[in-house]
Parts: structure tokens; C-alpha cells; sequence
């Protein structure tokens, strides 16, 4: 009798026992279901770069303006910055060389005048007020309507100083200066003391024999010289 009802207590603790391991079972069920769980929102930042600048266009004039130099027998163009030049020789036609020169020079074109007592014949002259003298004449057969550019002058007559070779050399130069540049040959002629730089076709005269004494006057080409 007593077993039994010791039995059956027993039973009942375990019955409880097992209830409450269920119970407890249920509820944390329960409470992970009703946990949400954390959501991260990555945010995309998307950067647009725009094309680098590259500067001026290659077909767009440069912000510097050219400079006109003297040279053998013709004139040079220099563009800068790049120091890139372009020629103008001898049998150029009047128009076309003025043009360019007045624009490089930023000027009027000046009225030719003619000088019909040159010893190589009549020529057309165009007198800047750097002190440039450009001259031309006629051509010869196809061209005989047309006046061609045949050599240029350098005086000191409202000189700038700012044509030169491209050595550095013009009007206001010393010998010194000129004979580091060049190899030239002095001799005294009616003209006074005369120069020349020989296969590089540059002339002018000196103020005097001395190293410090300076050029006064330059050609290249046909020249129009009283001797």
C-alpha cells in the first residue's frame, strides 16, 4: 500500500518535471521568434569623374605671340613656346610676306616705295618703323607681274632692338658679340668698316675695329648699298 502511493508520487514529480521542460522549451521558442534580426543597409556611394583639362586646343593660336627674326637670305618665323620655325625665303610675293610681317608685327602694312637707282635694278621697298626694309622685285617670265621678296636691310633708324638671328645678333651688337657667333671677315670699303659672315650670306657694317664697337647697319640677299 505504502509502495504504491510512493509510486505514484513519483510518477507525478516526473510528470512535472517533464512538463516543465517542455514549458520552458515553448517559451524560448517563443522568444526567438519575436527576436528580428539586425539588418545592415550598406549605402553605395558612386563618384562620377569627370574628364581631366587637358588646356588649349591644338588647333587654337598660342597665348605668346611669334617673334620675327633675320637670317640668311630669308626671314624666320618663331613660334612660341614651342620654338618651332617657319621660313619666309627670298621669292616670296609682296603680298603674301607683308601680310604675315604686319601681323607678327602687330602693324599696318607701310606704303611701298620705289627706288628705280639700285645698282641690281629698281626696286620696291617696304619701310617698317622697327627699322626692317624689305625688298622686292619683278619676277622673270611667268612670275613678270609679280613683285618678289629678293633681300631685307637692317638700319638703326627707329630700331627697337628686337630683330636679330637667332644667334642673338643685329643691329646694336657688339663685334665681340658678333664674332663669338659667327666667323667673319672685316675690311674697310666706302661704307666704312664693313663685315661678313661668308657662306651664312650676313653683311653689315661696324661703327669701328674695336671689339666694343657695334653694328650699325645689316643686310642679306640683294641690297640697294651706294658704294
Amino acid at each position: 500500500m505504502i509502495e504504491n502511493r510512493y509510486s505514484k508520487i513519483l510518477k507525478l514529480r516526473i510528470c512535472t518535471l517533464i512538463f516543465s521542460l517542455v514549458l520552458s522549451g515553448c517559451q524560448n521558442n517563443s522568444k526567438v521568434s519575436e527576436e528580428k534580426p539586425t539588418q545592415t543597409t550598406v549605402e553605395r556611394v558612386q563618384t562620377t569623374s569627370s574628364p581631366k583639362q587637358t588646356g588649349e586646343a591644338l588647333d587654337s593660336p598660342s597665348s605668346e605671340k611669334p617673334l620675327l627674326v633675320i637670317t640668311s637670305n630669308a626671314l624666320q618665323i618663331v613660334s612660341r613656346p614651342s620654338g618651332s620655325t617657319t621660313e619666309l625665303p627670298t621669292g616670296m610675293e609682296m603680298g603674301e610676306l607683308s601680310k604675315i610681317v604686319a601681323n607678327v608685327l602687330n602693324t599696318e602694312i607701310p606704303e611701298p616705295q620705289v627706288n628705280s637707282e639700285c645698282g641690281a635694278g629698281a626696286m620696291t621697298m617696304l619701310i617698317w618703323g622697327n627699322g626692317l626694309n624689305l625688298m622686292f622685285q619683278k619676277g622673270q617670265g611667268s612670275e613678270s607681274d609679280k613683285m618678289l621678296f629678293v633681300g631685307w636691310s637692317l638700319g638703326e633708324f627707329n630700331n627697337e632692338g628686337n630683330l636679330t638671328t637667332m644667334a642673338g645678333i643685329g643691329v646694336g651688337s657688339k663685334r665681340s658679340e658678333l664674332e663669338a657667333a659667327y666667323t667673319i671677315e672685316v675690311k674697310k670699303t666706302t661704307l666704312g668698316y664693313e663685315f661678313s659672315t661668308g657662306p651664312e650670306g650676313l653683311y653689315g657694317i661696324l661703327k669701328g675695329p674695336s671689339p666694343d664697337d657695334k653694328i650699325e647697319f645689316m643686310w642679306s640677299g640683294l641690297s640697294c648699298n651706294f658704294r
